[in-house]
């Protein structure tokens, strides 16, 4: 049983290299769409600073805990998450769920124009 743990990890981590192989071509080759992704669909500006915070810090707490699993001398354990990470991915979501609130409180009581409603 103790043979089997090696061989699987180098077959998960083949296969989650491969996996981000092909996510990273079909991005760059436009196989995966990705057009609209940072873009506030309730403003006329266009782009939303809400959404890129939120995918930054998503992207930071996951590569910071594939780091972790990948160094993670406890086998047979998930690697602990540091409280500070949890309050940057929470707060994260919190401050973009705020901001969709209060955009549609304000769209709702007619402060601004629905960028995408016609007049």
């Amino acid at each position: 049983m103790e043979s089997l743990a090696p061989i699987m990890r180098i077959a998960i981590g083949g296969w989650l290299i491969g996996l981000a192989a092909v996510v990273f071509y079909r991005s760059l080759t436009g196989g995966i769409n990705t057009k609209g992704l940072l873009q506030d669909r309730g403003t006329s500006s266009g782009f939303s600073p809400a959404r890129l915070q939120l995918l930054i810090s998503t992207i930071v707490v996951a590569f910071y805990y594939i780091g972790q699993t990948l160094t993670n001398k406890n086998t047979g354990q998930f690697p602990t998450i540091p409280n500070e990470m949890l309050l940057i991915l929470g707060g994260s979501h919190a401050f973009y769920l705020g901001s969709k609130t209060v955009a549609l409180i304000l769209q709702t009581f007619g402060f601004t124009k629905n960028a995408d409603k016609k007049p």
